[in-house]
């Protein structure tokens, strides 16, 4: 273990991550800026919560998934470590940085790591075809 992690691009890994987590906050933020000039008056405040709450999860997901490939299609060992770290990084900023500790903080930051680590073992694959 102790040697796999000195194969561990930590720029990369700590670029990702962070890169991850202002292109959520940026992308979650204009879309609840879209959601609350679309619904009218009365409804515009939850409705906002709700589309940020869920989307803000979905994004994490999706983003994370698209660095730890990323990442590990430029590494040239221990990819799906590399995915896991990226996933990491970037679900520690989402927990540190996000609104309250409950159930779905907690969920998201599991499936964001699982999701780092999903996209680092996807990356080695698609490295291996190349």
């Amino acid at each position: 273990m102790k040697a796999q992690f000195s194969y561990v691009h930590w720029g990369r890994v700590l670029r990702t991550g962070i890169l991850i987590a202002i292109l959520g906050f940026i992308l979650n933020g204009a879309l609840a800026f879209l959601t609350f000039h679309i619904w009218g008056q009365p409804d515009q405040y939850q409705i906002v919560r709700q589309v940020t709450f869920w989307v803000s999860s979905i994004l994490a997901i999706l983003l994370t998934v698209g660095g730890a490939i990323w990442v590990a299609r430029k590494v040239k060992r221990a990819a799906p470590l590399h995915g896991f770290l990226v996933g990491l990084v970037a679900a520690l900023i989402f927990f540190l940085l996000g609104p309250a500790f409950d159930l779905v903080t907690l969920v998201s930051f599991v499936l964001t790591v699982a999701v780092g680590w999903l996209g680092g073992v996807l990356g080695s694959r698609r490295r291996e075809k190349s």
